[in-house]
């Protein structure tokens, strides 16, 4: 159904634009999900804000992609505020308060040729908007950014009203002047009016035509964002490959294991205080005040250490304040714009962060399929930028420390007149920084060797016959049986015995399992295998280096490895600290790295995009990954 509006508000005003609106083919209907339109006129504030933001409104109900018209006299903030909310839901609100050209006019609304409509918004919305906003009113205007309009309906309204009440009172004067002088030549001697309306509202009423009630409703600005709020949760969606099912939505603080023991994780967050102060409106209509984050009673706040444990690329912590710390430790200041929709904040350095407030509802997080977040309350959202990394798409590192994509720390407004506990007003003290390390002595002349003791560190597969990867086996573990974990602790040993003819490295490997006693079977289970052909051993594929006792040649110049055991013989690119890239892909070494080339399929197999196709039919290269351990006396 084409050209259908759902119309919320007014009834008589409703009335009036139905039968205008059909004249130009548009119809009413009264379910949303048949509406093309919302149309809104509410001649009350707060049934207006209700209209939209209340549980059920507008903004939680309507559909993604939903053009949204309000025509009410309402105020530019109310304007902005929608556009804001509506920005996050994905919605498109176009500010169109209509007016009345001459009120004295029996029913009013009815003619369009009396209505004026006063439009601002996004170009492209209020393009959308037109052909509705043409079939009621006969002149429309476009204004510019929201709240633009309001100004301008406001101010059309002000004169107007002015006329009016002119007109009415100079009438009122002369009339009683006839009645106690008896002067009843003196309505000729009066002044007349000076425009055709100022005439129309005379005559108006002296043939007493005026009918109805009017009223005058004036709004006190109001903050919203003022008060005090308690922390509820914090969420976090992030890692890469949303169109792989790669993507995960987390609270930080039911990861406790990937930050800082020492009561300084996400956890230090929940029991903070969040205290908004209005400073002062500006002249372009935005705010701006003091925003203080009390450390609550155990004066401590997340210091957003990411554990080296939970780190597979180097097994070192990582600072990742510049993606948590968003809201201020301490007094900071903010600024809303409520033309943009964002909160900005400023600390005491002059480092700032910018969010959305978004309402209490459920969201879906861009994964294949899509991950629903359910937010109790109202929630800061903060748009982060993670870099991704395709070597660690199934892991907590993934997710919180190589691409965090959308931070929300969801809040709780206390009733007016709360009260921050004392034993709650603390502000953390800093940490001792560490000591400056010791000057590193110059470093000796690069050792290029492969001698020493090496453990491993990570298992990784480049494949698939369309759009290749990285994939991890182990983060793939129901595509094997439970041997896939025991090549985690295996120790590879390099001894040197000498040089080559050609000067190159020649020594002996020993590539031994550890506690566990012993290797990866890398046996595909059946039911992994798309062509039905039962298990598949690809130790073709990724058992490449000799187990137990080999020979090796290195040759330096050409950055390859030679591993031999009995009559076979196999190569493998020498890869050390430092990044690589593959196709679209990166790969990141922190110690050194086997690579075996594979003769994996190349062109587009029969099932893409799966663990099948990624191991066993288009497995370009595997590369396993080994950290050096310090030797006795380092």
């Amino acid at each position: 159904m084409d050209n259908t509006y759902l119309f919320h508000g007014n009834a008589a005003v409703g009335g009036a634009l139905e039968r205008l609106a059909a004249n130009a083919g548009w119809q009413r209907v009264d379910s949303l999900a048949d509406a093309d339109v919302v149309v809104t006129y509410c001649t009350n504030q707060q049934a207006l804000e209700d209209a939209y933001f209340d549980e059920g409104g507008f903004v939680q109900t309507a559909r993604s992609g939903t053009l949204m018209i309000d025509l009410s006299p309402s105020t530019p903030g109310f304007a902005r505020e929608l556009s804001a909310v509506a920005l996050v839901s994905e919605l498109h609100p176009v500010e169109a308060p209509i007016a009345v050209l001459d009120p004295t006019w029996e029913d009013a609304f009815s003619r369009p040729d009396n209505l004026i409509c006063f439009v601002a918004g996004e170009e492209d919305d209020v393009a959308a908007a037109k052909p509705f906003l043409q079939a009621i009113a006969g002149e429309v205007l476009e204004e510019g950014p929201l709240g633009s309009a309001q100004l301008a309906r406001a101010a059309r309204t002000v004169q107007q009203v002015g006329t009016l009440v002119a007109t009415a009172e100079s009438e009122a004067l002369c009339h009683a002047v006839r009645r106690a002088a008896g002067a009843g030549n003196l309505a000729e001697d009066a002044p007349h009016p000076t425009s055709e309306s100022a005439q129309a509202y005379l005559e108006a009423i002296v043939e007493k035509r005026f009918e109805g009630t009017y009223t005058l409703e004036m709004t006190e600005f109001s903050e919203t964002l003022i008060g005090t709020y308690t922390i509820s949760n914090l969420w976090l969606y992030g890692g890469t490959g949303a169109a792989y099912d790669c993507t995960k939505l987390y609270k930080p603080t039911d990861k406790a294991w990937c930050w800082n023991s020492e009561g300084r994780g996400p956890a230090a967050e929940m029991d903070n205080y969040l205290v908004f102060t209005l400073g002062e409106i500006l002249a372009d209509g935005n705010t701006t005040g003091t925003c203080m984050n009390w450390a609550g009673e155990d004066a401590m706040n997340w210091d957003c250490i990411f554990a080296g444990a939970s780190n597979p690329d180097t097994g070192k912590s990582v600072d990742l304040t510049q993606f948590y710390r968003q809201i201020p430790k301490g007094e900071s200041t903010w600024l809303r714009n409520y033309t943009d929709g964002t909160i900005s904040f400023t600390d005491a350095d002059g480092n700032k962060t910018s969010c959305t407030l978004v309402p209490k509802g459920t969201y879906q997080m861009p994964n294949v399929p899509p991950i629903p977040l359910t937010l109790e309350s109202e929630a800061f959202k903060f748009n982060l930028k993670g870099t991704e990394d395709w070597n660690n798409t199934y892991n907590d590192y993934g997710v919180f420390a190589r691409n965090p994509v959308t931070y929300y720390i969801e809040i709780v407004k206390q009733p007016e007149g709360f009260v921050v506990p004392e034993a709650s007003k603390t502000i953390e003290e800093e940490v001792d920084p560490e000591p400056e390390p010791e000057p590193e002595p110059e470093p000796e002349p690069e050792d290029t060797s492969l001698a020493g003791t090496y453990t491993v560190g990570r298992l990784t597969v480049y494949g698939g016959s369309a759009d290749p990867a990285f994939v991890n086996p182990v983060d793939k573990s129901w595509v094997w049986d439970d041997s896939i974990w025991k090549e985690s602790d295996n120790i590879l040993t390099m001894t040197v015995t000498g040089t080559d003819d050609a000067g190159r490295e020649t020594g002996e490997c020993e590539y031994l399992p550890g506690e566990d006693g012993g290797y990866w079977n890398y046996i595909l289970k059946a039911d992994q295998n798309k062509e039905g052909t039962g298990a598949l051993d690809l130790t073709k594929y990724y058992g490449l280096l000799p187990h137990g006792k080999s020979a090796y040649v290195y040759d330096a110049e050409a950055g390859t490895v030679v591993f031999s055991s009995g009559i076979v013989s196999i190569k493998a690119k020498l890869l050390r600290e430092g990044d690589y890239t593959y196709g679209s892909s990166t790969l990141s070494v922190p110690g050194i790295a086997f690579d075996f080339e594979l003769p994996g399929q190349t062109t587009q197999g029969a099932y893409p995009w799966t663990d099948f196709d990624r191991f066993a039919v288009g497995p370009r290269n595997y590369v396993m990954l080994f950290n050096k351990q310090a030797e006795a006396g380092e």
